[in-house]
């Protein structure tokens, strides 16, 4: 039962060595038990309240980042992305859900910084190095991008694409 549960998990959580792990758990049990858009829009209060006192936990920053996706509460969204880069400019998770937040607005453009910075601090997530590959083929295909930066995309795109083919042979965590 649920509320045993978060008793436990509260209680693990007073444990210096345990309170990521079981802070995380706790959240996604929490996370399966919402069925109406209140209870979303209390789970995502909870996880706002909190992101700052846990800037490190990338589960509690992508789980409020998803929930407000899933809310369509953009304004939402970039607030906590960029009040989470203002504290913490290298925020791996931060970096990557702007990017992917420009992706989903069709501005590769504006993904790819986001993405690069992203890629500098982490250069191992296959997926982050896929969407930012993905953004320069789109970028070096716009019509205002001049013969010399589109030839320095494709070539930066390539060169990501080899790197999560390294990483990935089987592509594996990019299906």
């Amino acid at each position: 039962d649920m509320t045993r549960a978060v008793r436990y998990l509260d209680e693990a959580m007073k444990d210096p060595e345990q309170k990521k792990e079981a802070l995380s758990f706790k959240l996604y049990a929490l996370k399966t038990t919402l069925k109406t858009r209140q209870d979303s829009l209390n789970y995502s209060d909870q996880l706002k309240g909190l992101v700052n006192d846990n800037l490190d936990n990338e589960v509690i920053i992508d789980g409020l980042y998803s929930m407000y996706d899933g809310l369509k509460m953009r304004k939402e969204q970039k607030e906590l992305l960029e009040g989470i880069l203002a504290k913490n400019p290298n925020n791996f998770v931060a970096l990557a859900d702007m990017g992917i937040m420009h992706m989903g607005e069709n501005d590769a453009n504006a993904a790819i910084p986001f993405l690069r910075k992203a890629v500098a601090v982490k250069n191992d997530n296959v997926s982050v190095l896929y969407y930012l590959g993905t953004c320069l083929s789109i970028s070096a295909q716009d019509e205002k991008t001049n013969a010399a930066d589109k030839k320095s995309m494709y070539k930066e795109a390539i060169d990501v694409f080899d790197k999560c083919k390294q990483i990935d042979p089987d592509q594996l965590q990019i299906k």
